[in-house]
């Protein structure tokens, strides 16, 4: 769900404002326990000091950008979402799922929130309903590179989820889901919330 920039100028602008950020914040090192730049990703990775956090910092993906700001108002819209991501994403960390040279974090996150959205009844509605939702000018600010990143906002808006389950219900949806999903054949799609062919995806 990502795009890189191509253009030389664009990524050495992206490095220069990587290596400022840098210098910036080992000016602070007192406040973080590590501080690396990953190349060639133009991203600055902190870690808060006695704290398990990392975060990570760049400039090159505004698709990235609006992937975050999306998961962010999924987590707003309803209030299990959060500590359904945070559960997962211990459980992931603690089986050495994620981390560095393994699964990245966001790509489970985007199988949870996958999950909310296919169940019988939806925590969360999908990317094609929010976008429908959106008014023009949110649609037309939202085009990134040809992508129609943009979506509404608005919780009034928004049809409320009539799903009662508790997160750890949720958790165990997760699981016996994945449990299930034929990989090899099937891909799911947050755009429309189902899961779709593979064969979609091949080119005659």
């Amino acid at each position: 769900m990502f795009i890189l920039a191509s253009s030389e100028s664009v990524i050495q602008r992206a490095q220069n404002r990587i290596d400022y950020l840098t210098k910036v914040l080992l000016c602070h090192i007192d406040l973080f326990d590590k501080v690396e730049q990953i190349h060639p990703f133009h991203i600055v990775k902190v870690t808060p000091c006695n704290s398990s956090i990392t975060i990570n910092l760049h400039f090159t993906d505004k698709i990235k950008v609006k992937t975050s700001e999306l998961i962010m108002f999924y987590q707003e819209l309803d209030s299990r979402v959060r500590p359904y991501l945070v559960i997962l994403k211990f459980w992931a960390l603690r089986h050495g799922f994620i981390g560095d040279d393994k699964m990245p974090t966001n790509t489970l996150i985007m199988l949870a929130l996958f999950y909310l959205q296919a169940i019988v009844k939806p925590v969360i509605p999908t990317f094609l309903e929010l976008n429908c939702l959106a008014d023009e000018f949110t649609k037309r600010v939202g085009m990134i590179e040809c992508w129609n990143c943009g979506f509404c906002k608005d919780i009034s808006k928004i049809k409320r989820s009539t799903n009662i389950s508790s997160c750890v219900t949720l958790v165990r949806g997760f699981f016996n889901q994945y449990a299930t999903v034929d990989y090899k054949h099937r891909a799911i799609c947050l755009n429309m919330g189902i899961c779709l062919c593979l064969c979609l995806f091949v080119s005659n």
